[in-house]
């Protein structure tokens, strides 16, 4: 099985630095292949350093995107991706011990899936306000957490995992690619 991680980036030098000494450090079962993909869209910051640093640990492709935006990046990470399966995570989350067999073992006993997403649960660096536990509810998903529970769920429209920690068959990511269209974007109109 061959399982590559996508990961874009800009100007976070420092969490990108935690989130790949954090997936040098989890379990690989021997039989599966393993890379990352770092797309860097133009950070400014010592970004590229560190995973030159990271590089002498794991295995990591580093791709320049300079075209700016998210959906750019992705695109680059999916034009760069040519394993099985395509993990995608943010540049400042922090993997359980857990997290790799997780997806590993819904790639093996779900084989007619296509798309798979797991659990965000948010680390505040410094004590939450007491309005944000307050309000938990109502804006939770301001701060990506998702937590759809251990059982296998059907993805709809209207329930979708986040971006933070998902994965999907890479043969069906290079059908679906992002829409560079939508998102931020630094043209008026």
């Amino acid at each position: 099985m061959n399982v590559e991680i996508a990961i874009c980036t800009f100007n976070r030098a420092e969490f990108l630095k935690a989130t790949l000494g954090r997936l040098a450090s989890i379990q690989k079962p021997s039989d599966i292949e393993f890379r990352i993909i770092v797309v860097d869209n133009n950070s400014s910051d010592n970004s590229v350093d560190i995973v030159a640093s990271a590089q002498q640990e794991t295995d990591i492709e580093l791709v320049s995107e300079s075209r700016q935006g998210h959906c750019f990046a992705r695109n680059a990470a999916i034009d760069s991706a040519n394993g099985e399966f395509l993990i995608w995570i943010d540049d400042d989350v922090l993997v359980s011990d857990t997290w790799l067999e997780s997806y590993l073992e819904a790639f093996r006993s779900q084989e007619e899936t296509s798309f798979w997403g797991g659990p965000i649960f948010p680390v505040f660096n410094h004590q939450k306000p007491d309005w944000i536990d307050q309000h938990w509810d109502k804006i939770s998903g301001c701060f990506a957490y998702r937590d759809l529970g251990k059982d296998p769920i059907e993805f709809t429209a209207e329930v979708l995992p986040y971006g933070a920690n998902f994965a999907v068959r890479t043969q069906v990511q290079k059908e679906f690619r992002f829409e560079t269209e939508l998102g931020r974007s630094d043209r008026l109109g």
